[in-house]
């Protein structure tokens, strides 16, 4: 049997999520190298999006506070769902989990 589809505030939700993350990339880490993660089962979707840490460490590099992160926290709320953040080792990651279950 094939997948089943994702429903669409899911799908859309996503979309903005990682469309800001590889956003941030660009502005704040300069056009590093991003790795993009998904995993759908039939419960939950996870995304996790890293990237190298350049310059700034630490809350300076994005850790916890920005507007643009608390909105996409904001983002995955509203369906259930959360959105976490680590700076760590050197690299910063994005992990988003949403329920997919109708």
């Amino acid at each position: 049997a094939g997948a089943k589809p994702l429903p669409p505030a899911v799908e859309h939700t996503v979309y903005r999520i990682v469309q800001e993350a590889l956003t941030n990339i660009r502005k704040h880490a300069h056009g590093a190298r991003a790795t993009l993660g998904l995993r759908v089962d039939r419960e939950n979707l996870e995304c996790e999006v890293t990237n190298p840490v350049t310059g700034l460490p630490g809350a300076a590099a994005g850790e916890g506070a920005g507007l643009g992160l608390r909105g996409l926290r904001e983002r995955a709320a509203l369906l259930g769902g959360t959105l976490d953040t680590e700076n760590r080792d050197g690299v910063f990651r994005v992990r988003l989990r949403l329920p997919v279950a109708s």
